[in-house]
């Protein structure tokens, strides 16, 4: 069973402050680079960027900077969920493949999903499909 903090995250939390963000990036610029939600002890949600000294960094390079950090806010007590977005391709159906937004959720008390927001750009307007979730990887909190 999902702890309950970890259900309000998903549903109304980080998940969905991360995709409304992406989501508004994408519409705005076409794109975006990974970025990061976190929720304190006491509930407050802040977004986190990584900044690097290349202006068009790789987004692994974002990535491991972002977890570096949620890592360092975990230990220390500061964070007890966090939230990873980013722009992937995934398959579909093991053929087809999509844009997505993906948004590892990890909580310090369960098990971290990943969830997925396929999408497509027609005639300048984005559609979005339906979220696919599944478990992820320990990344922030240790075990």
């Amino acid at each position: 069973m999902a702890h309950p903090d970890m259900d309000a995250l998903l549903n109304e939390g980080l998940l969905n402050e991360g995709l409304q963000t992406a989501i508004r990036f994408l519409e705005k610029n076409g794109e975006f680079f990974p970025f990061g939600v976190t929720m304190k002890p006491d509930g407050s949600i802040a977004h986190v960027q990584g900044y690097t000294d290349d202006e068009c960094p790789p987004s692994q390079e974002v990535i491991d900077l972002l977890l570096r950090g949620f890592k360092t806010g975990a230990t220390s007590g500061n964070y007890k969920s966090t939230a990873l977005i980013s722009d992937v391709r995934i398959s579909l159906d093991g053929d087809t493949k999509s844009d997505a937004i993906s948004v590892t959720v990890e909580h310090v008390d369960d098990q971290p999903v990943t969830c997925f927001l396929p999408y497509t750009k027609s005639n300048g307007a984005f559609e979005f499909g339906e979220i696919i979730a599944e478990r992820a990887d320990r990344r922030v909190f240790g075990d």
